[in-house]
């Protein structure tokens, strides 16, 4: 009884709420009991908007290159071996709310391959096919970067097919000049993204004002809960594993200050710093509560990147963030090992290498951060 004196007294009401009450438009265009009994029963069954979570884990790598078709097809494996290339490690990309990778090489296809094969010298070039994405999604990654040293490798034509590529997949990404950055949310949390490297066709390390602004933007203007920045950055190679606080030069070409640079961005918002390019392993650091990692390392690299000695020692970090206070929790460090080529692909260390490299790094490159290195692979705040 009392719900159907409710329609009758919504029916009654009805006229005036279409005409006067156009921000209230649940019931505009009911001029049945039906119309309305449907609305009630839509009202009713609404579901409950989802409470943002006060805790997320940030799952990252560093650099992954899925083979390549330059100079000759022997860099690049078959698509089933690609398929194949995460399987140890899986478990240990799994669960996070964002997984990140940084993306060293870019899609291309043959044309492209035989194209550059023919009108140039370089030896180092990272294309692979479009097909090869489903290895990235298989894996669990939702959160890619594209600027780097190599994003350009097959020319704008391969910057255009990578986009296309990673969009079609559904992968959340940044880092060419057209897509500055990202945005998106999951369980009501709202991630910026954004990703720098000292190369053209990308948002260049160099420009910081632009970086600044970028970063204030995701945070104030878009009101981004997380603001995850990545950057490209630094000298190549195991006499590189040093973090020197100065701006860093690599067979001619400026590669940037990554000291300054993390620090200036968390100054304008950011709140995690993710930092590859080195391909081995740096320090990490605490900054004003904000953890940022130097160089993650070569996670999995198919072809043509040197694996021997500690470029083969790389982490998967499980990064734990309080997203009220913006404050980082504590991070799990999982070392994980490259043998080429006898296993290739990542692997779990059980002798935690990773972790011991990255807190002797830590602990002589920044003795003034608040990092505690709890053995056998956890970083918290001391």
């Amino acid at each position: 009884m009392k719900r159907l004196f409710l329609v009758f007294v919504l029916l009654a009401c009805a006229v005036p709420i279409v005409r006067f009450s156009s921000h209230s438009p649940i019931f505009s265009g009911a001029d049945s009991v039906t119309d309305v009994m449907s609305l009630l029963d839509s009202v009713a069954d609404a579901p409950v908007p989802a409470a943002k979570k006060d805790t997320v884990t940030i799952v990252a790598v560093g650099d992954v290159q899925l083979g390549s078709f330059y100079p000759d097809l022997k860099y690049l494996p078959s698509y089933e071996a690609v398929c194949c290339f995460f399987n140890d490690v899986k478990p240990v990309l799994a669960g996070g709310d964002v997984t990140f990778c940084n993306l060293e090489g870019c899609f291309a296809d043959t044309s492209m391959a035989i194209r550059k094969m023919r009108n140039s010298k370089i030896s180092h070039r990272f294309g692979f096919p479009p097909s090869y994405v489903d290895a990235l999604c298989d894996a669990g990654f939702t959160l890619v970067s594209s600027a780097n040293n190599h994003s350009g490798d097959f020319s704008e034509d391969g910057r255009k097919l990578t986009a296309a590529v990673l969009d079609s997949a559904g992968l959340y990404w940044a880092g060419h000049l057209k897509r500055p950055y990202a945005v998106f949310e999951k369980d009501s949390v709202r991630y910026g993204f954004c990703a720098f490297s000292p190369n053209s066709g990308v948002c260049h390390l160099a420009l910081k004002k632009r970086a600044e602004a970028m970063v204030t933007y995701l945070k104030k203007k878009l009101e981004c809960d997380v603001v995850i920045v990545s950057f490209h950055a630094g000298g190549e190679g195991a006499e590189y594993q040093h973090v020197t606080r100065k701006k860093e030069f690599y067979v001619g070409s400026d590669r940037g200050n990554s000291y300054e640079f993390a620090h200036m961005l968390i100054d304008a918002g950011a709140d995690l710093l993710l930092g590859h390019g080195p391909h081995v392993l740096r320090g990490a650091e605490l900054y004003k509560g904000k953890l940022i990692l130097y160089s993650m390392g070569n996670f999995a690299t198919y072809s043509d990147i040197s694996v021997s000695g500690i470029c083969g020692v790389s982490a998967v970090f499980r990064i734990r963030y309080y997203v009220p206070e913006g404050r980082f929790l504590s991070a799990e460090v999982v070392s994980t090992y490259q043998q080429k080529p006898h296993k290739p692909g990542p692997h779990p260390d059980s002798q935690h290498r990773g972790f011991y490299l990255l807190r002797s790094l830590s602990l002589e490159d920044f003795p003034e951060s608040p990092l505690c290195f709890v053995s056998p692979g956890l970083i918290e705040p001391r």
